[in-house]
């Protein structure tokens, strides 16, 4: 199953409900004592359905990149879910927009990254090879 089937139809399922998530979320962000507005309720919520949305797609991310993966998923499924409020009609195009700039936002860092590692492994050999390091 693909990740944005999974995140369509959890947008879905909100429609019923729709007229009283702005109360749900009001709710979940004054829920601390602490802070007038917490938004770590929310987060854990956006969290929760990115995890579960990438287990039922089979997310195959390992190590670092499991977390880098859940946290963008996070993010795109908060703003949509947030763009649902203001314009329903459009959540899912919107959600499509958000994925498909964030496939070409992770491919740039994991060159980015691929980069680096080879300009660090450039540099160790040339400073091991000049004798300061053995």
């Amino acid at each position: 199953m693909v990740l944005g089937d999974v995140l369509k139809a959890r947008l879905k399922s909100n429609e019923p409900v729709l007229k009283h998530l702005p109360e749900a979320f009001a709710l979940l962000a004054t829920s601390s004592p602490l802070l007038p507005a917490d938004p770590i309720p929310i987060i854990k919520h956006a969290a929760q359905v990115s995890n579960q949305a990438c287990w039922i797609a089979d997310s195959d991310a390992r190590e670092s990149s499991w977390y880098t993966r859940r946290a963008s998923v996070s993010a795109i499924y908060l703003a949509a879910e947030l763009h649902q409020l203001t314009s329903p009609r459009t959540a899912s195009t919107f959600l499509d927009s958000l994925l498909e700039n964030a496939e070409y936002a992770e491919k740039a860092l994991d060159e980015t990254t691929l980069f680096a590692s080879y300009v660090w492994k450039s540099w160790r050999g040339i400073v091991k090879s000049s004798g300061v390091l053995l």
